[in-house]
């Protein structure tokens, strides 16, 4: 096969053949019929060449002249100055903690009639939407289990079973039945005889029951190590279900563990509402209070009687209708959300404020009773989520 090298001509023999040499280097090197040199080439020359390498050496097929580089004929434009001076280009950032922009162009933030300056204002911390920090859950550490024991209970099996284990484990008994029918395909169109794939699954079954074991040993170990990080929900998932697979100590270990988190969680949780409240953030601390670490867990009984008197004094009916809105909404998710029930309502309830009442009646009750709605049943819709 030609290869494309670059050679220089060293010498003419007089013969009709000149002498050429590897540009740059002094192999590889030969001699090659003078008739291939393009027209006024001259010794020094470096050319472009097709050679082929035999047992014999390289051996000159044609020759071109390099390519010359190409010439500049990118038009440029001339930059005219006026002479004056310029004034530089300033940039200058935001600092953090800024107000930016709602959807709708306005600066801050306020759906209500007192500009969003007071709680519950649409472009405020606790409007509509809620915090940054709210608008989605936490990202927490995901329960990945190892291969330690698996790995070890294939190591400890005689060499002729690790393969079909190997197989079983990335794979499982389906995925070891797959490779068997594709090893017996490749063999007959190979012309070979196919083999019996019964025996080896005989051992594919036999030996799912160990690795089944090695596995819930693994995501045992998994657990316990991600207990201080990992989702409480994906971990109380894991006790469940590991409660008959699990060694007994490792069950009460991690038992033991997804206890603290609960606890630690719980105390954060109800710290975090007493702020809100102390701070006079009542909507923040309603909503905040719907979301225990813990589902179903109850709050302190001091707790539930401070946040009934801040929902009571947010729902005074001097208040503007957009901020019983606000608190409406925020209160339907809180544990306290039956308890309340306004002594007066706003005599000028605008449309919002009714709307939001009839639809959040059924969950509460008294502040729809305090408006003459009748709590209903939710409607349920195929695709949407129930209020």
């Amino acid at each position: 096969m030609a290869t494309r090298i670059d050679i220089e001509i060293t010498s003419d023999r007089g013969d009709g053949t000149h002498t050429w040499r590897a540009a740059g280097a002094k192999q590889p090197k030969g001699v090659l019929a003078s008739s291939l040199l393009p027209g006024g080439t001259k010794v020094g020359d470096v050319l472009r060449a097709e050679a082929e390498f035999t047992v014999d050496g390289p051996e000159v097929i044609s020759l071109t002249s390099p390519k010359a580089p190409k010439a500049d004929t990118v038009e440029r434009l001339e930059l005219i100055s006026t002479g004056a001076p310029a004034e530089g280009v300033t940039t200058q950032l935001a600092k953090k903690g800024g107000r930016r922009n709602n959807r709708d162009g306005r600066r801050g933030g306020g759906g209500g009639r007192d500009g969003g300056r007071r709680e519950g204002g649409g472009g405020g911390r606790e409007g509509g939407r809620g915090p940054r920090n709210d608008r989605g859950p936490r990202r927490q550490a995901q329960i990945r289990a190892g291969r330690t024991h698996r790995e070890a209970w294939i190591a400890s099996l005689p060499e002729a079973r690790r393969p079909v284990a190997e197989q079983l484990m990335h794979e499982g008994r389906d995925g070891v039945k797959d490779a068997l029918d594709r090893q017996n395909r490749a063999a007959v169109s190979d012309g070979r005889e196919p083999i019996d794939i019964g025996p080896i699954m005989r051992i594919a079954d036999e030996l799912s029951p160990a690795l089944a074991k090695a596995e819930w040993q693994d995501k045992a170990d998994a657990a316990v190590a991600a207990a201080d990080s990992a989702d409480l929900r994906e971990l109380r998932k894991m006790l469940h279900a590991g409660a008959e697979h699990f060694p007994a100590e490792t069950q009460s270990t991690l038992r033991a563990k997804v206890q603290a988190r609960i606890d630690r969680d719980q105390a954060a949780w109800a710290r975090e509402v007493r702020e809100a409240l102390s701070e006079g953030r009542t909507v923040r601390a309603l909503q905040r209070s719907g979301r225990p670490a813990k589902a179903g867990q109850p709050l302190p009984d001091d707790l539930v009687a401070a946040l009934c008197d801040a929902a009571n004094e947010a729902l005074d009916p001097d208040e503007e209708p957009h901020r019983w809105t606000v608190v409406i909404e925020a209160l339907a998710g809180s544990p306290v959300r039956r308890l309340i029930r306004p002594e007066a309502i706003p005599s000028d309830s605008d449309d919002d404020l009714l709307d939001t009442v009839d639809r959040l009646a059924h969950l509460v009750p008294g502040v729809a009773g305090a408006f003459g709605v009748e709590p209903r049943p939710p409607r349920r819709n195929r695709g949407r989520r129930n209020d």
